[in-house]
């Protein structure tokens, strides 16, 4: 999932067969934007405030900033829509076998990159080998169950055997069944590239892409400033605005100030200036809010240490006091969890942690099941960010209030953080937050909780995404069941059925969902719908 990079809501802040057509949801086979008289008058420029992206090429994204400026680099085989349901986009049509295991991908011809290169098949199959040699970063785990991947990653073939093209034709063969393998194509990872792409570590090409999506580069400096220009030989209705100036703000208290003095249209803001915002822009018409994928949680390390028995973790669940804590930290301003997955993802379990409300004497009962009496020591391992410290802190009273627990707070540089929680060394607890790649259940409880996204390394570290080292037989059968299912009413019924095991265990501990808060200037700007991620959609945002 998508990191929510260090200033977004957390500050943060991983073919043969018989086919059948298969129909994305709520988009058919409609491309995107295509009303071409979108709504506002053609060119301008449209300046905005967010945080720096580490990385703007598909195969090294791994940040929410990250993704949006691959998401208007790029044009994949699918979208995602703001309102988080997905949409094709290049590609006409979608098969897959009975198994789930079989896809098949007809792309739309006669669309170029910006070099002027065609977007076939083999631009995806380009695109997808290059993130799963990427030996330094990306999701390259969203295409850990195609067929030739482990191969690639160990270094035995440089390209996997479960993708093949030819002409417009996109084969993928996937290891186990998964009917939703659909919706997730709609990830930004997926996207096709040029020849000119290289590997992963080409830093000419990472530092200015070549792609095929609404807009390309115009100039780059790297934590500093972007200009997106209208890219003329888009496939799809062309934006209205000529160009995109993004300055990268590491401290967007000051973007809000920014935006307030004129020097930028749309900024993006952290949880300390969403209260100054809201108090200035409710009223005028500037405040942007919207729910997107995301959840923050504690993250137990459930292998070892204090938190490695469900007692331990159910415990910490119901000794916090989450509508205090989100009041005392954040001022009030997001959704206290009551779900494993963010209600914002279709399909998500409402009401279903029972261990989510607040009951001192039963987290004591625990606590003493768990031999963690009053006077254990447990450690609160955070990033050094303003968020993690307000997180931590209340997090830590209230533990030792309602437990009588000695709660350490470790803190470390963001970098270290990451590395520390995937280490063999991590223990007890650490805050973690994630933002779905693609709309669905599975990218967080597969992603987050199967077996099989651990990937220990011979290191003891973590290698994939499931930084809780959490393992139920129970919750991957159900998780194997839900994957297996074509109809997505029942898919649905099956990824609850997963989620309320993963919730009874407390393999997370969740705190709240995400609701993004943004300004923009709506007096002289229109169509700036936020995406699925907190970022204006740039296709459709015009001048007044």
């Amino acid at each position: 999932g998508v990191l929510a990079g260090a200033a977004a809501a957390f500050v943060l802040l991983a073919v043969a067969g018989t086919f059948a057509v298969v129909k994305l949801a709520g988009g058919g086979g409609h491309p995107p934007n295509p009303n071409p008289t979108a709504a506002g008058k053609a060119g301008g420029t449209f300046r905005m405030a967010l945080s720096p992206p580490e990385y703007i090429d598909p195969s090294n994204a791994i940040t929410t900033a990250d993704f949006f400026v691959v998401e208007n680099l790029y044009t994949g085989l699918s979208r995602i829509r703001p309102d988080g349901s997905v949409e094709r986009a290049l590609a006409t049509q979608v098969t897959a076998d009975p198994t789930c295991k079989q896809w098949g991908f007809t792309i739309r011809s006669g669309t170029t990159f910006s070099n002027g290169e065609p977007v076939d098949a083999a631009a995806f199959a380009r695109s997808w080998n290059r993130t799963a040699l990427n030996k330094t970063g990306g999701e390259g785990y969203l295409m850990d169950d195609i067929q030739g991947y482990d191969d690639v990653v160990s270094g035995k073939a440089q390209t996997m055997s479960g993708v093949s093209a030819s002409g417009y034709a996109l084969q993928v063969t996937l290891t186990q069944p998964d009917c939703d393998f659909e919706r997730r194509v709609a990830a930004p990872v997926f996207v096709p590239m040029p020849s000119a792409a290289g590997d992963a570590s080409n830093d000419g090409y990472n530092r200015t892409p070549i792609g095929n999506g609404p807009f390309k580069i115009g100039a780059y400096t790297p934590n500093a400033r972007l200009t997106l220009v209208r890219n003329d030989s888009y496939a799809f209705t062309k934006p209205r605005l000529d160009q995109v100036d993004a300055t990268f703000v590491s401290d967007l208290s000051a973007a809000l100030s920014g935006f307030d003095a004129g020097q930028y249209d749309w900024a993006e803001l952290q949880s300390t200036s969403i209260p100054a915002a809201v108090a200035r822009h409710s009223s005028d018409g500037e405040l942007v809010k919207g729910a997107i994928g995301g959840m923050t949680f504690l993250l137990p390390i459930g292998d070892k240490g204090t938190m490695k028995s469900k007692e331990a973790r159910q415990a910490v669940s119901y000794a916090l006091d989450r509508q205090a804590l989100v009041a005392s930290a954040y001022q009030g301003i997001y959704p206290v969890a009551n779900s494993m997955v963010p209600p914002a993802i279709p399909g998500a379990l409402t009401n279903g942690c029972t261990a989510c409300v607040h009951d001192p004497a039963k987290a004591r009962t625990l606590a003493q099941q768990a031999g963690l009496g009053p006077g254990s020591s447990v450690t609160l391992t955070l990033g050094d960010s303003s968020s993690y410290t307000q997180l931590a802190g209340v997090v830590q009273q209230q533990l030792e209030s309602e437990l009588g627990w000695k709660v350490k707070l470790r803190k470390l540089a963001i970098t270290k953080f990451y590395q520390d929680e995937a280490s063999a060394k991590a223990e007890d607890l650490y805050p973690f937050s994630w933002v779905a790649d693609y709309p669905s259940a599975e990218n967080f409880l597969g992603s987050l909780l199967s077996s099989d996204s651990i990937q220990r390394r011979d290191d003891g570290s973590v290698g994939g995404s499931n930084y809780a080292r959490y393992s139920s037989t129970a919750f991957d059968n159900a998780m194997k069941t839900a994957r297996s299912t074509a109809d997505a009413t029942q898919r649905t019924k099956q990824l609850q059925a997963a989620e309320k095991i993963a919730l009874d265990d407390m393999a997370l501990i969740p705190l709240y969902s995400h609701t993004q808060y943004r300004v923009a200037n709506t007096k002289a700007f229109v169509g700036m719908s936020m995406d699925s991620i907190g970022y204006p959609d740039l296709t459709t945002t015009a001048r007044k």
